[in-house]
């Protein structure tokens, strides 16, 4: 079905996660289990065929016996471009809760299936499930922002938020908070907007400023390493409950002026015994020189070049001066 519609059969991917909808499917809650996979391709065809969409809308369907399903194509560790939540679907994901909750409350299975999926899946992207994010919405019918609104939504929030439906019922819709809760329980241990200020400088000039929240009080540590190999080059370490900024001085252990060429930084973290999902990004150090073979430039050399320069006498032996060294 994915090439059923012009256009569509490879999937489209956003650059990054920041929200995480949740929606109900609105079809009947007295299923069984061996209902669920038909149900699945009949809201996958309606999406397909009625709809016209490319995929099925959902990222994600999660069942009332706490299965979760994948829903959209294109690997569910990426950040695929769904057609869930109209005019919001660029870079936040959805799963829909298979059924009608406006007077139900989904089972604690399901609730607690939930809570892994956006647990797993924010982490993923170092989202705080009890924070706050900004979309732009992409306008449309389904929505009741316009083009270019900027919006702030909870990073966990209902389909409601965005457009005018009642999705995803008020029965479930009330256990958000219950969900967002949860959800940051699970993860634990974790890093929160992980950043930097700049990924490349000049030979010799200022380094980046490498920034983060956390989830919880945790000791963290950042590693300036080779590119090529891995070797360590530096690192610098502390503990925050809130969040963290550390310069990167581009000199060694020694006080040696960094090299150009290209390093990583890697930011890991943990509570105790509980790891967070570390943070890499990459950072060239730009030699100021130009290219071998190249003239004329006046660029001042760096530790170990060779700078060519206008013959100087630097002793004359002519007359006897320094005779006898």
């Amino acid at each position: 079905l994915r090439t059923f519609n012009s256009g569509c059969g490879t999937p489209s991917y956003s650059a990054t996660i920041k929200v995480g909808f949740v929606h109900h499917t609105d079809t009947p809650n007295n299923y069984a289990p061996a209902d669920v996979p038909g149900m699945l391709r009949g809201i996958y065809a309606y999406h397909v065929k009625t709809q016209g969409w490319c995929d099925i809308g959902y990222n994600f369907l999660v069942d009332r016996f706490g299965v979760v399903w994948e829903g959209r194509y294109g690997g569910i560790a990426r950040p695929v471009l769904g057609a869930h939540t109209g005019g919001f679907n660029k870079d936040s994901f959805a799963a829909s809760l298979l059924g009608t909750y406006a007077t139900v409350t989904p089972s604690d299975a399901t609730i607690a299936a939930l809570d892994h999926l956006y647990a797993w899946k924010l982490g993923l992207h170092y989202r705080d499930p009890l924070g706050t994010a900004v979309l732009t919405s992409a306008g449309g019918p389904n929505t009741k922002y316009a083009l270019g609104t900027q919006v702030s939504f909870n990073t966990i929030s209902g389909h409601r938020d965005v457009g005018n439906t009642t999705c995803p019922g008020d029965a479930a819709y009330s256990q958000l908070p219950r969900i967002r809760t949860e959800v940051r329980s699970v993860l634990g241990s974790g890093l929160v907007n992980p950043g930097i200020t700049a990924t490349a400088t000049s030979y010799g000039g200022t380094g980046p400023t490498v920034t983060a929240g956390v989830l919880q009080p945790q000791h963290w540590q950042l590693e300036l390493r080779q590119r090529a190999d891995g070797t360590l080059v530096r690192s610098w370490s502390g503990s925050t409950s809130t969040t963290l900024a550390q310069g990167v001085e581009l000199k060694d252990g020694r006080g040696v002026v960094l090299a150009p060429g290209g390093y990583t930084l890697v930011l890991s973290s943990a509570a105790g015994a509980d790891p967070a999902l570390s943070w890499t990004s990459p950072f060239d150090i730009v030699s100021p020189l130009p290219p071998p073979g190249a003239t004329g430039s006046g660029a001042p050399g760096l530790p170990g070049d060779f700078v060519a320069v206008t013959p100087t006498r630097l002793l004359d032996t002519r007359s006897g001066v320094g005779q006898g060294l």
